[in-house]
Parts: structure tokens; C-alpha cells; sequence
């Protein structure tokens, strides 16, 4: 049987699909252009199949170029971007942050000839430029340093004179109200003076990074008492009220930076007594999850919410400021603090109604491996009836007078000399019970009269007590390290008083 179909068709061809048996066939029939009609006759599966050949050899085909042009596209990109990579390890490896979390620049070495040449000249000039001008940074901060260290002890120098003949005057009972009032004037501008030098310092320290914690185990609640004690008698003077609550049981024991949480506090509390005209000042201290809640409140003129966004700034002072005076940097310095104990500090206030201040500080537990605190004491006791013996060692005889003459108030008995060499030939006749040694000093220094002691008089080395208008914290810490007790210029007659109880009664 055969059976014909005709499929589409226009005017120059057409095909049709013939069966013959079982076996299909395509006739292609083609129109010249001579109007002859030209036939094919092809057997579909035959067709069917060729078509399927092609097909399958085409995909191939196709498939091999796109894998060519891939592998050919990843070896471009290697070859384009390897020098990229390349550059990006030798800026990343040039650029280095050291122990102390500075980042350093290095020279970058680059030999090639390219198209980074010219960025890598450019970085390295660029480089060079950051280091000259870290250099110089460098050498101003630690020229500031050494004229802030240079200018505290030349200031402090004279101010050991003036506030200490202040202590001694005002022992004398037979002073007159009037030349009392005087004497409590005079020291009372001495310890502002002393203010002003240790915010400036402070504040040094803090903008170069190099304030650090000194952590020490410590009773809360005895800090806090002693504090209490402090501004109770002030706002006494001023006529107004005093508040003081404390939860925080005696026996706790913390291990934080006690001398940070008192100036702290100093200034918290000090400005709240120096703003308050009338009313009452208070301090609340207690603790919760391990944090010490602190919260000092006042009815003093208030601050505005337009002053608390520069509260915090260095030399900022609101309208109240400027009436009492001061430097400004009080809180900045508390703010810096704060920040560095991991603490929080919230202000409340409205003008005319008060302000609050609500501080959080996480405590750290007692620590195991420091030593253990020491009850603490500002009373000045008599000592004559140990017989102790002193040996007062200063270049600067006004210092050494004030101390010796403070000794006698004491109930101690001393001798002098200039320097640590006129010292240990004191010491030749002469058995201290307390040594008490400038650090600054002609011929024979604190620092070399000590490495002397160690070498001849051993067992007097837990009888030295440094004495310093030195303040910042690294020469704090040699000086404990090397001396058995700190004090530091001017000093204070309850400090003399506590280092020679402590070396004597305490033990």
C-alpha cells in the first residue's frame, strides 16, 4: 500500500512522505529556474538517523569549545590576576600591628617592572611620610611628657614646703582663730593648686593611651567610709545636709584600681558638694550581680539636656562652671576612667531641680595571688613610746626640715643628709629604724643609694621608704618595687603617719 501526504510547500520546493510497505520515504521535489522539477527520493529512517549524527557530533563540537574557552578563561584570569594577589600580600604583609595594637607601615619591596610599579613607589612615599610624621608625633608626646614630669616636680617641689608647714601650724594649739582660718586658707588653696596639676596630668595621660588599671585587693565598704568621712566635713562647712547610705557588708573584698574609684568619687561627689548652695548632697553604694551600684545625688542648680551632651568634653564648663571655676577636666577624666574600669555612667537631671549620677562598675573577686588589703587609716598616731629612729635623706633642706619636723609631731627622732653618698656614711654610726630617700638627688641618687643598701646593709631594705614628687604611674610602680613603702610629694602627715604604723604596729 502507499500512501502520500504533502507537506508544506512554496513555489520553488516541496517534499512529500511516501510508504511503501513498511519502509518511509521522503520525496523532495525542487522547481529550477528553468521550470524543471527535480525529485529525491530519500529513505526516512536513513534521513532520520544522519540528522541524529550530525546532531550529536554538534553538541560535542559545542560542548569541547565551551570547555576550551573555560579552561582558556581560567588560565587568563590566573595569568591577569596573580600580580593583583601578589601586590595585595606584599600591602596587607606591609602593614603590621604590634604588641601593643599599633599599626606599623613597612617599606614594601617590589623589583618588577609593571604596571604596579608606580603604585607601589607611590604607597612606599606615602609610607615614608606616615612614619616621619608618627616620628614626630612620637617626639612631641614624649617631650610633653618630660615637661608635664619636669614642671609637676618643680611645682610639687615648692608645694611640699607650703602645704606641709600648713599641717605642722595647724597642730599648734596656741594659734589664734584667726591665724587658724588663715593657715586652713592658705592649705586649702595649696590642695586646689595640687588639683589643678593632677588634672592636667591626667588628662596628658589619658589622650596618650597611657593610663592603665592597677588593680590591688581592697575592703568596699572601707573605701567608701573613709570617703563619707571626707565630705561629711565639708558639707558641714558649706551648712549643708550630708547623706550616706551603704549595703555593701564589710567583710566584701574586691580587686580593682582603688586609687582610680576615689578620684572618681572625689570628683563625682566633689562637684555635687561644690554646685549645692542649699539642700543635701548623697551617696548611695551598694552591690548587685557582682556590680558596684553607686548613685550620687544633689539639689544643686541642675544641667540642662543641652550642657550633658558636652559634659564629658575636656574644658567644658556650663553656667555654673564658669561662676565657681576649675579646669573642665574633672569629668572628662572621670568619663575616661570609667570607660577604662569597663564601668557606665548615667546623668538625670533637670535644670533647676538637681542632678544625679548613676554609676555601674563590675567587680572583680578577691584575688588569690595579690596581696591581701590592709584596713586602712587617716588618724595620726603618737609614736614615742617604740623610740623610733629615722634617717631623712633630700637634697632640698626645706624638704628635709619639713619631714624631720614632721617625724617630731610623730613622737620620731631623726638624722639627715643631702645625698645617698653623705647617707651611707651616716650609716656607718647610725642605725635607722625607717629610711625615708629622696629619688632625685646630686652625687649619689635614691635609685643608687638603694642598689648600695642591697649590696651592704641588706636588712635595711625593708626599712626604705621613697619619697617622690614623681606621679606618673610607671615610676609609681619602680618605686614600689624597689622601696618597701611610696609616698608621695607633698605629703600628708596621716600618709607619714600610716606608712611608719603599718611598718610597725600593723606587722
Amino acid at each position: 500500500m502507499t500512501k502520500e501526504r504533502i507537506h508544506s510547500s512554496d513555489e520553488a520546493k516541496q517534499f512529500k512522505s511516501l510508504v511503501v510497505g513498511t519502509t518511509s520515504y521522503r520525496l523532495y521535489l525542487t522547481k529550477s529556474k528553468s521550470n524543471l522539477i527535480l525529485g529525491m527520493l530519500i529513505p526516512e529512517a536513513d534521513l532520520v538517523a544522519e540528522i541524529n549524527a550530525i546532531t550529536k557530533d554538534s553538541l560535542l563540537n559545542s560542548l569541547v569549545i565551551v570547555l576550551a574557552l573555560v579552561v582558556g578563561m581560567l588560565i587568563l584570569l590566573e595569568v591577569l590576576f596573580k600580580p593583583f594577589e601578589r601586590v595585595r600580600d606584599l600591602i596587607q604583609n606591609s602593614l603590621v600591628l604590634d604588641s601593643e595594637q599599633k599599626l606599623n607601615v613597612n617599606h614594601i619591596e617590589y623589583q618588577e617592572k609593571n604596571e604596579f610599579t608606580p603604585i607601589i613607589k607611590t604607597l612606599n612615599i606615602i609610607y615614608e611620610e606616615i612614619r616621619e610624621f608618627t616620628r614626630r608625633i612620637q617626639e612631641a608626646n614624649k617631650a610633653k611628657s618630660t615637661f608635664l614630669a619636669t614642671m609637676s616636680h618643680e611645682i610639687r617641689t615648692p608645694m611640699n614646703a607650703i602645704l606641709g608647714y600648713t599641717q605642722l601650724l595647724s597642730l599648734d594649739k596656741s594659734l589664734t582663730q584667726e591665724h587658724r582660718e588663715a593657715i586652713t586658707a592658705i592649705n586649702n588653696s595649696g590642695n586646689h593648686l595640687l588639683d589643678l596639676l593632677n588634672d592636667i596630668l591626667d588628662i596628658s595621660k589619658i589622650e596618650s593611651g597611657a593610663m592603665e588599671l592597677y588593680q590591688e585587693n581592697l575592703y568596699v565598704s572601707e573605701l567608701f567610709s573613709n570617703l563619707d568621712s571626707i565630705f561629711k566635713l565639708r558639707c558641714i562647712q558649706k551648712n549643708i545636709e550630708w547623706k550616706y547610705v551603704c549595703s555593701v557588708p564589710s567583710s566584701t573584698i574586691a580587686f580593682m584600681d582603688k586609687a582610680k574609684l576615689v578620684q572618681i568619687m572625689i570628683n563625682l561627689i566633689g562637684n555635687s558638694v561644690k554646685f549645692t548652695q542649699r539642700g543635701q548632697v548623697a551617696l548611695q553604694v551598694g552591690m548587685k550581680n557582682n556590680v558596684l551600684c553607686i548613685k550620687v545625688s544633689d539639689t544643686g542648680p541642675g544641667i540642662s539636656q543641652e550642657q550633658q551632651k558636652k559634659l564629658f568634653e575636656p574644658f567644658f564648663q556650663g553656667e555654673a562652671g564658669n561662676r565657681q571655676g576649675g579646669t573642665g577636666l574633672g569629668l572628662a577624666i572621670v568619663n575616661k576612667l570609667i570607660d577604662l574600669m569597663n564601668g557606665r555612667l548615667e546623668i538625670q537631671s533637670v535644670l533647676g531641680e538637681g542632678a544625679v549620677f548613676a554609676l555601674e562598675i563590675p567587680l572583680m573577686e578577691y584575688n588569690q595571688a595579690s596581696a591581701a588589703p590592709v584596713k586602712t587609716s587617716f588618724e595620726v598616731e603618737d609614736f614615742s613610746r617604740l623610740q623610733l629612729k629615722a634617717l631623712v635623706i633630700d637634697d632640698v633642706k626645706i624638704n628635709c626640715d619639713i619631714l624631720v619636723k614632721t617625724l617630731q609631731k610623730l613622737g620620731v627622732s631623726s638624722k639627715q643628709a643631702e645625698n645617698g653618698l653623705e647617707a651611707l656614711g651616716v650609716l656607718t654610726d647610725f642605725l635607722p629604724d625607717i629610711i625615708f630617700v629622696d629619688i632625685q638627688m646630686p652625687i649619689m641618687d635614691g635609685y643608687e643609694f638603694m642598689e648600695k643598701i642591697n649590696e651592704r646593709y641588706p636588712h635595711l631594705v625593708e626599712k626604705c621608704v621613697a619619697i617622690s614628687a614623681n606621679v606618673y604611674e610607671q615610676d609609681r610602680n619602680e618605686l614600689q618595687s624597689r622601696f618597701a613603702h611610696y609616698v608621695s610629694k607633698p605629703f600628708k602627715l596621716s600618709e607619714v603617719s600610716a606608712v611608719i604604723s603599718d611598718m610597725y604596729i600593723e606587722k
